[in-house]
């Protein structure tokens, strides 16, 4: 027993140090900007778990850096939600999913699945588009997915989603992100396929040319006959192979959308707290938003070019082909119709940009009007909410319609110059000396030349549609240059007893602005059940943001069980917290959904526990679907005091260590109130009350007394009420 243990302790050791090893070549490698190798991004720690393992094999095929979890690391297996562990320390989300009818023969990436018959996770690694294979950690051995292993498998799986990297995040990282998730087959069928679809077009001039210019003077029926079978075979083919490079660039846009639209949405969710304050929620989504449309050019209008690029090489040389004057001429031609071209873009551009910055400010302002429609009908402000839209709303359209107009501009001038430039090219025939082309080479060189210059002004179009790119990244660099709120290097404290501790914490929200918290020292102990009361702006709420990690202290430390708040992983610490805020909303949906929102994995079961500990339970009993009534969020609804009793059932369903509850109960009866405070009584967990109904506060272990962003008071409710300083006043204050 005890060899097994030495053996299983020198395990744990060596991964630690394996881990410690990778991560000091990865800042090194950082360091010098060189591209870390994969197979040592991916971290090959030796962690004997089962679930590590296929997860380790599922992030590799994915591209995403696998990490044990703390516990793991120590050698405990032991986790109500290991995967969940894992996919933390990793920092990348899952979702459960079902495995669906033949789903072996798609293309839904790498999956962690389970078998029917013990639960034993496996991984689902695709080996091509249409083909899947399976790894077990097991015995490390693989084999093809078909009908008969499909069958081993649970229904439900678990697919992970690769995040942006934990960093400042430039252009050159968004294009690796991108290049990682397509196949590389993919990516070579799309080139194969232009490739050769370039040089099939470009046999049809030549064919036309030999029509004219020997099989139709000549009457060989025939042979005329076998040329066009031979054009509707290169019609055909060049069909194929346009078809087949849809299909492939169908699953590179396919794959990269998902995967960076998963990313963006991680990365908003991670971003620090004050990040929010500087954007409206519509803007926000359209910075988002902004980042899919780089991708939708990258993936469709870089591609459109380099094909348009190919195909206009091969007309090119048959120009010079048939009549290398001409062929000098055709591109001075298509040189200056380009220019102009990318004149009228440039000029588009610039109204692009207008527009971008426009959109975003309406869609934010949308967004606020709506949310808060109620109150501008209870104000009676419908027709000055209406003129806030209709001007920004005007403005759009108004310079949309002059991008519209130049952008009709340039498609006439296109027209026109079509049928120009064949003039011209007809006038230099006629003209210059030394160029002898019969009819049939010049219909040849004719339909290359349109097909060139169709060719280049597609390539013209891309160009511009790339430089759409820069005021779109500019829009999303916010979202991509803010560090998340947590990195690899914060520990994580682990199950927190309840002891928290504020040493000589200062704060204040702008640098040259006043102190909101000065020198705020106070210790609560595990079960403590703790008040803190004080006027409006004394900095309750403000110490409270700071507890959640949503500020950080201009000066002093934060202690949970002794844990530095700034050293931690704050996910870790909130996990642990029930959290009722006076601007705490619902989301929309049902009240369930409500409930265990930040709790996926609890039963409604457990929902009716946390609502009749909550006083909530007959309330939600009476309505008409029960759990499953659907609530706005505003929860327009339901009463005040529902509302508030709802958030208290959500902070406590998971049973938390820390309750934190700012004016959580300002609505609740004197009943409800009681049955509340014995149930949380009953959980035996430290609570923290901001109050001003100072009467809820009676039972407190210790109270403190804020005012001017220092503690100027602490002690029982009756101890402070005795001493007659500010506390005794803003009792009376109530009680008058």
């Amino acid at each position: 027993m005890k060899k097994t243990e030495e053996v299983l302790r020198n395990k744990v050791k060596k991964a630690n140090d394996d881990t410690l090893m990778n991560s000091g070549l990865t800042k090194l490698a950082n360091t010098l900007n060189f591209k870390v190798p994969r197979d040592m991004a991916t971290e090959e720690v030796l962690i004997d778990n089962l679930l590590f393992k296929a997860c380790a094999a599922v992030g590799k095929a994915k591209k995403i850096i696998i990490l044990p979890s703390p516990g793991l690391r120590k050698g405990n297996a032991a986790s109500k939600d290991l995967l969940g562990d894992i996919a933390r320390a990793s920092q990348m989300r899952t979702r459960k999913i079902i495995l669906k009818e033949n789903w072996w023969q798609e293309d839904n990436g790498a999956l962690l699945a389970y078998r029917e018959a013990d639960g034993q996770p496996v991984a689902l690694l695709p080996v091509s588009p249409v083909k899947y294979k399976l790894y077990d950690p097991a015995d490390d051995s693989q084999v093809m997915v078909d009908q008969v292993v499909a069958e081993t498998l649970q229904a439900q799986a678990d697919t992970f989603y690769r995040p942006l990297p934990p960093k400042v995040v430039g252009y050159k990282d968004l294009l690796r992100y991108l290049a990682d998730g397509i196949w590389k087959s993919d990516a070579v069928t799309v080139l194969a396929m232009g490739l050769l679809g370039g040089l099939l077009g470009a046999l049809t001039p030549v064919v036309t040319g030999i029509i004219f210019d020997s099989v139709i003077p000549d009457g060989e029926k025939v042979l005329l006959s076998q040329i066009g079978f031979l054009l509707i075979a290169i019609a055909l083919t060049t069909f194929a192979f346009n078809l087949t490079r849809s299909f492939a660039l169908h699953r590179i846009e396919g794959r990269t959308e998902a995967d960076l639209q998963a990313a963006v949405w991680d990365r908003l969710l991670s971003l620090p707290v004050p990040f929010f304050k500087e954007y409206t929620a519509g803007e926000l989504a359209g910075r988002a938003m902004g980042i899919s449309a780089i991708r939708s050019i990258l993936s469709g209008a870089a591609v459109n070019s380099l094909v348009s690029g190919i195909f206009a090489v091969f007309y090119f040389i048959l120009l010079f082909y048939y009549s290398g004057k001409l062929a000098l001429i055709a591109t001075a031609i298509v040189a200056l119709i380009m220019a102009v071209s990318l004149l009228f873009g440039w000029l588009q551009i610039r109204y692009e940009r207008q527009l971008i910055d426009l959109n975003n400010t309406l869609s934010g302002k949308v967004f606020g009007l709506l949310t808060g429609i109620s109150k501008i009908k209870t104000s009676g402000a419908e027709k000055r909410a209406f003129h806030q839209w209709a001007g920004d709303f005007s403005q759009v359209r108004k310079v949309t319609y002059r991008k519209e107009t130049l952008g009709n501009k340039m498609a006439v001038f296109n027209a026109m110059m079509n049928i120009i430039a064949t003039g011209f090219i007809f006038f230099a025939l006629i003209k210059l000396n030394g160029i002898n082309l019969g009819a049939g080479k010049f219909i040849a060189f004719h339909a290359a030349f349109s097909s060139y210059l169709g060719a280049m002004l597609e390539v013209s179009g891309v160009i511009l549609q790339l430089n759409i790119i820069k005021p779109l990244y500019e829009r999303t660099k916010p979202i991509l240059e803010t560090l998340p709120e947590f990195d690899q290097e914060k520990t994580d404290p682990g199950e927190l007893a309840g002891n928290i501790e504020i040493s000589h914490v200062n704060f204040r929200y702008h640098p040259a602005g006043p102190l909101i918290l000065d020198d705020v020292v106070l210790e609560i102990k595990q079960g403590d059940y703790v008040g803190i009361v004080g006027s409006s702006g004394s900095g309750k709420s403000t110490l409270f943001r700071l507890l959640l990690g949503f500020e950080k202290a201009e000066s002093g430390q934060i202690f949970y069980d002794q844990h530095d708040l700034g050293n931690v992983d704050i996910r870790s610490i909130r996990r642990q917290l029930g959290v009722v805020l006076q601007s705490g909303q619902l989301m929309y949906g049902s009240i369930f959904d409500n409930i265990v929102a930040a709790n996926p994995g609890l039963t409604i079961d457990n929902a009716w526990q946390a609502a009749r500990m909550a006083g909530m339970e007959e309330d939600i009993k009476s309505m008409p679907m029960g759990m499953h009534t659907m609530v706005s969020e505003d929860g327009g609804t339901l009463s005040g005091g529902q509302r508030q009793r709802l958030l208290i059932t959500r902070a406590i369903i998971s049973r938390p260590k820390i309750i934190y509850f700012d004016e959580a109960t300002s609505a609740l009866d004197n009943k409800t109130q009681k049955i509340v405070s014995e149930s949380l009584a009953g959980l035996g967990a430290t609570r923290v009350v901001i109050a001003h109904r100072l009467s809820t506060i009676a039972n407190c272990n210790k109270i403190f007394v804020m005012d001017k962003g220092r503690i100027v008071e602490q002690g029982s409710y009756q101890e402070l009420f005795d001493q007659g300083g500010l506390f005794t006043q803003l009792v009376k204050r109530q009680l008058a």
